[in-house]
């Protein structure tokens, strides 16, 4: 099997071709050191690569502008607009400094209490959020009117874009780039000095089949996930972050009885349906909507190698940059009936957090960093359906309805501490 990095590979032309253009240039750090595996994708077209060895990256353009963003694990990323006026005779060259991330943004001040109503501005309803470098975008909704506004902990507006399409929400790659989901596309997003900049639709069900499959990345690899065996089964690849490599089966996770079980019950439903069965109808329902859900076996990328829980063997691997098990962890918190199925990774300290929920309250409970055991535990104060929980430096960020505006949903943030 070949590399299956999506942006050294992966080509999907949004603007039409014209005379080609070429970037290169050289991604270093502040130390003048050489980023290598830093990835370098034009959001314009999608198209991409990854630094070599010394940090060098070389990028052909189709078509003008472009919108070139650097991105490198723990680093700030690099945004910027190419325009024809910056070659010179079809060539750019760059260089390109990171600035490393500091593992603690400014505390976030709560007054009085643990939460705080973080968005409020009237009328406005965040339909959803997320995260870019130490800064939180919002999709929000007015009336019938659509708006992107990026605001930083302090809640000042710094930029912001009015839309003229419905939309749905954000989505990440496994390379933290974000997208507008709108109807059945996605729109490539980039973030510049001349504000945020809505890319060309990429189809949502290329993006599910083609990218959507690489969970997790680091400064060396990519790391892919694909379910099989009526999703009792799942195979876990790495992939070389520069591309051009051999992708290889690091790991699979699989129940058989479950899965032999599963694929009985729907030969069964299949057969009943066929011949009009209202039972054989209810079973494929039950079939599509509870039993075919994906066996639960989050990754997570570390600097070097990756976090898999094998939920299934009651344990957790911590696998090395070659993809081979170093360490194994003996681990139970998935087997509390009130356990969520998620496990949150905070987005500035790395540290992990399992999500419960019991009689309308939802709690995080913090998995030690010794041995990834359940430890803290932490409540959701006052909401009974937090929806989009995310964590960043040690703060809980969520949706939720407030008692005095029901009818729209908000943004809430919440120390755990």
């Amino acid at each position: 099997m070949r590399s299956l990095f999506m942006y050294t590979l992966f080509v999907v032309s949004l603007m039409a071709n014209a005379q080609p253009y070429t970037v290169s240039g050289t991604v270093v750090d502040e130390e003048g050191k050489p980023m290598a595996g830093a990835s370098v994708v034009n959001r314009a077209s999608l198209e991409g690569t990854a630094a070599d060895d010394k940090g060098r990256f070389s990028l052909s353009l189709k078509a003008l502008p472009a919108y070139l963003e650097v991105t490198f694990i723990g680093y700030y990323g690099y945004y910027a607009e190419l325009t024809r006026e910056k070659f010179q005779g079809g060539e750019l060259e760059l260089l390109i400094r990171l600035k490393p991330r500091s593992e603690q943004l400014a505390p976030v001040l709560i007054e009085g209490k643990r939460y705080e109503e973080f968005f409020t501005y009237p009328g406005f309803e965040v339909l959803d959020f997320t995260f870019v470098d130490d800064n939180t975008l919002l999709l929000l909704k007015y009336g019938s009117n659509y708006k992107l506004a990026l605001i930083n902990e302090a809640g000042d507006s710094l930029m912001h874009l009015p839309l003229h399409r419905k939309a749905s929400g954000f989505v990440k790659d496994c390379l933290q780039h974000v997208y507008l989901g709108s109807g059945d596309s996605l729109y490539a997003l980039s973030f510049g000095q001349k504000g945020i900049v809505l890319l060309g639709a990429l189809p949502l069900d290329f993006y599910v089949k083609q990218i959507k499959p690489c969970v997790a990345a680091n400064a060396n690899n990519l790391y892919y996930q694909f379910y099989k065996g009526s999703n009792q089964w799942v195979e876990t690849y790495q992939s070389p972050m520069a591309g051009g490599g051999e992708s290889r089966l690091i790991h699979n996770i699989a129940d058989r009885e479950d899965i032999r079980s599963r694929e009985e019950y729907y030969r069964r439903a299949l057969t009943l349906s066929q011949v009009g069965s209202k039972k054989g109808f209810e079973m494929m329902s039950w079939y599509n909507n509870v039993l075919n859900v994906p066996a639960y076996n989050p990754l997570f990328a570390l600097r070097r190698g990756a976090l898999l829980f094998d939920h299934l063997n009651d344990s957790l691997l911590v696998l090395d940059k070659e993809g081979h098990a170093k360490e194994k962890y003996e681990i139970k918190h998935h087997r509390n009936k009130h356990f969520k199925n998620e496990i949150l990774r905070d987005a500035v300290t790395g540290r992990l957090y399992a999500r419960y929920a019991k009689g309308g309250m939802t709690s995080l409970r913090v998995l030690s960093e010794d041995n990834f055991a359940v430890n803290e535990r932490f409540e959701l104060l006052t909401h009974d359906f937090p929806t989009s929980l995310k964590i960043r430096n040690g703060i809980a960020y969520y949706l939720d309805h407030s008692e005095d505006d029901y009818s729209r949903l908000k943004l809430y943030r919440q120390k755990l501490r």
